[in-house]
């Protein structure tokens, strides 16, 4: 884990991506993993599966709904001004 939280620090959030994919495909109930993998995928611009993952986090432990609303909220509001500026609407 220590080396994936690594790769995302250091930029590398392609390597990241996989990284906690590999966690995760050990431990699928490891929730920092998935806020891991949710990191990831927001700094590499995936928004929709930065959700997902983040939602995954938080069906696997529940007690950090509280902590990740305020990034899943943000990440909604972005999803949101990229579809207007696709759809043209404001």
């Amino acid at each position: 884990m220590k080396s994936a939280g690594e790769l995302l620090s250091g930029g590398k959030y392609s390597d990241a991506i996989h990284a906690y994919q590999d966690i995760i495909g050990s431990d699928s109930s490891n929730a920092l993993a998935w806020v891991g993998l949710g990191l990831a995928y927001l700094h590499a611009g995936d928004h929709d599966l930065a959700r997902a993952a983040l939602d995954e986090a938080i069906r696997v432990d529940p007690s950090r709904e509280a902590q990740l609303s305020e990034l899943k909220a943000s990440l909604q509001a972005r999803h949101d001004a990229r579809r207007d500026q696709t759809t043209g609407t404001h």
